[in-house]
């Protein structure tokens, strides 16, 4: 698949183990998050995450550039999750 769209209902806190290890597993099996909505529809607890299947010379790039302190200036890795 090059592409997954899932929703998160109840989403967990930030510091859930839980939530950081499932869009950890989908970093490490190719897929980098391109979209985040809240569906406003069915209540603010439930959360819409695109993914698309990059190369994974991509993710070793992005990973390493997670590393650097100044990469950017102003970059939080993890800031949009």
């Amino acid at each position: 698949m090059h592409q997954i769209q899932v929703e998160l209902h109840k989403a967990p806190a930030k510091e859930d183990a839980g939530a950081i290890d499932f869009f950890t597993k989908m970093e490490d099996a190719g897929y980098l998050r391109f979209h985040k909505e809240p569906n406003i529809q069915w209540g603010s607890d439930c959360i819409e995450y695109a993914f698309v299947k990059v190369e994974k010379k991509f993710m070793e790039g992005k990973k390493d550039a997670e590393t650097q302190s100044s990469y950017l200036g102003k970059y939080q890795p993890g800031a949009d999750r």
